[in-house]
């Protein structure tokens, strides 16, 4: 039972997490990136930060859907570790791509890597 409600709040505390980055990315990332010093010039294009927003958000409400019920939801929680896995490769290129972004890249990157990890030790612990 235990076991069962871990797996749950972290599909609940990752869909949140992901619906308020998706928020970020939509609304506040030019100033977020001002703010940090990140932003050489603007963005010419806002809308692939737009729709990575939207897919953000879209991934949170599957996670916070999975969370009612993640027994039955459980290829969600699994696609969600597939997806943090391979982020990591997308952002160590970015990193070559856009070093002056390298700080937040490395901790958005391990935010996502530690919650693939939790969420695979989660689906695991609730196996065992």
């Amino acid at each position: 039972m235990i076991r069962i409600k871990f797996l749950k709040t972290l599909l609940g505390v990752s869909g949140v997490y992901e619906i308020a980055f998706g928020c970020i990315l939509i609304f506040f990332i030019e100033p977020l990136l001002a703010l940090m010093n990140m932003l050489q010039e603007p963005l010419n294009y806002p809308i692939f930060a737009h729709v990575a927003g939207l897919l953000a958000i879209c991934f949170g409400i599957l996670l916070c859907c999975s969370y009612t019920d993640p027994e039955r939801y459980l290829i969600i929680a699994v696609v969600s570790i597939g997806l943090r896995f391979a982020l990591q490769v997308i952002l160590i290129y970015d990193m070559f791509l856009l070093p002056f972004m390298a700080g937040a890249l490395v901790s958005f990157g391990l935010i996502d890597l530690g919650l693939a990890i939790l969420t695979l030790v989660a689906i695991k612990l609730k196996n065992s």
